[in-house]
């Protein structure tokens, strides 16, 4: 049976934003200037997840130094941050266009990002834009972390729309089996992690970019104009 989709969820580091890229450069630097060695596989265990869940991801694989670890974590952070004000992570494909399009034709859409308020204006701010989500559920609105659904079910909850309604889109792993376990319309479109092949059974979409979300959505948003 088809799924109507009547709101759409989006993440926001590596769905629009092409941001993780340029957080594995920050934390790649940030690791050299502390003299430690960087460690990929552990660095993929911090997409998709709030600032204290990562917190506590760096405890326990550098240890118990509070201090160091919250140098480590808000230095790498801090990098980003600035290369995000200075307007140097772009938006990945068709992210503006997809956002612009659903908004014009006044399709219920929220941000739902670990990443907090400071961060969102600046990504879009440094690009000239203003932020295009009427409504946004961030990080520090949720007290459990991605895979945990928490953030998606307010996000829906937000827009006065049931979960399994909403196409919830995401790159990470944490986010991707999130958005399977609370049966929204899940899609992946990839971005450094290709998805798994349990996932690819699990998915009800999986996109190249935004451009091909955008034509997955139009019978929804706008029926008389689908074969437009």
């Amino acid at each position: 049976m088809e799924r109507i989709i009547r709101g759409v969820i989006f993440d926001m580091d590596g769905v629009i934003t092409d941001s993780e890229v340029y957080a594995r450069k920050a934390y790649q630097e940030t690791c050299r200037e502390k003299g430690i060695e960087y460690d990929d596989s552990f660095y993929r265990r911090l997409f998709g997840i709030n600032y204290d869940y990562a917190h506590k991801l760096f405890m326990k694989y550098y240890g118990p130094d509070e201090e160091f670890i919250t140098s480590l974590q808000d230095g790498y952070l801090n990098l980003l941050m600035r290369w995000i004000a200075e307007g140097v992570v772009p938006f990945k494909p068709g992210a503006i266009e997809l956002i612009s399009w659903l908004n014009e034709h006044d399709f219920p859409i929220c941000l739902a990002t670990s990443s907090g308020m400071r961060k969102i204006r600046s990504a879009f701010n440094s690009h000239g834009l203003e932020v295009p989500f009427k409504y946004i559920v961030t990080g520090e609105d949720v007290t459990r972390s991605k895979p945990d659904p928490e953030i998606f079910l307010k996000s829906a909850e937000k827009m006065g729309l049931g979960i399994e309604e909403c196409m919830v889109v995401e790159d990470s792993y944490q986010g991707v089996q999130a958005a399977i376990t609370c049966n929204s319309v899940s899609c992946m479109v990839p971005d450094i992690l290709e998805p798994t092949e349990e996932m690819k059974q699990q998915l009800c979409y999986l996109k190249k970019d935004l451009f091909e979300v955008l034509e997955v959505l139009k019978p929804y948003v706008s029926p008389s104009e689908a074969g437009s």
